[in-house]
């Protein structure tokens, strides 16, 4: 048995593991499977502190070996299509935060997938709405300094779909986009709901995992919704075996 799999079953291993959890692990370890670890939309700069070091808790305790970004990444709140604070950061001070906050992630994970989130698109759409060529918008990986990391409007891995989730809405938009595509799904975008549900019809078993986000709801970028009753939920998510078992790890406030 390795080290870390001992320190799991010690009775006073950090992250409480159950038994039938550390023989998934052992079971994981023991197959050569793809685990993923799931990193929901982080609206950077105005990433939840501590979220980081979730990530990475979650990522070594279900032994993951590769990594998918939501999508949202960046907030851009500066050029937002709604109501802009006047006190807010500028556009260059707002973008060298969220490179700062993005890169211990890079640093961490230099070989991700990400979704690109309806924020993330935002300077995109506005070069649209302003008549300008596509051509003149950067590659994400050479503004965030993010070499390696795939960037995706979805795709398809081990049956499930991964997709922001830009066009769903409520409780069950990420299971209602399982049914009507028939396939699995892992999206993140509705930032106060995160669940699994399953779905059964005559051919197939389907699930659907919904992430929320990791906005930090003190920020001047989330007084949108100060005064709702619903706040985001802050959870990785975890796929294991290939794409059949998914699995949340909310993170402790």
């Amino acid at each position: 048995m390795d080290n870390h799999l001992q320190i799991l079953e010690s009775p006073n291993n950090r992250y409480r593991l159950k038994p039938h959890e550390i023989e998934l692990i052992k079971e994981s370890r023991a197959k050569n499977e793809r685990r993923k670890l799931i990193i929901p939309d982080l609206h950077a700069p105005f990433v939840e502190p501590g979220f980081f070091e979730h990530c990475k808790a979650m990522y070594r305790k279900w032994n993951c070996n590769s990594v998918h970004f939501t999508g949202d990444l960046l907030d851009n709140s500066f050029s937002s299509f709604h109501e802009i604070t006047p006190d807010g950061k500028s556009a260059g001070d707002e973008l060298a935060l969220a490179i700062e906050q993005i890169k211990p992630f890079w640093e961490e994970w230099n070989e991700a997938t990400v979704c690109i989130g309806n924020h993330d698109a935002i300077i995109s759409r506005k070069l649209v709405s302003s008549g300008l060529s596509q051509a003149w918008l950067k590659d994400f990986n050479d503004v965030l300094g993010t070499p390696g990391w795939i960037w995706k409007d979805k795709f398809v891995e081990d049956g499930v779909m991964y997709i922001h989730g830009t066009g769903s809405s409520g409780r069950n938009g990420a299971i209602n986009r399982a049914i009507n595509w028939n396939t699995k799904i892992c999206q993140g975008h509705i930032h106060t709901e995160s669940s699994i549900i399953y779905h059964a019809n005559k051919d197939s078993l389907l699930w659907s995992m919904q992430l929320g986000a990791a906005f930090d709801v003190n920020s001047y970028a989330a007084n949108y919704a100060k005064n709702f009753t619903k706040k985001p939920i802050i959870a990785v998510g975890i796929i294991i075996d290939n794409g059949r078992l998914p699995i949340l790890e909310p993170m402790p406030l």
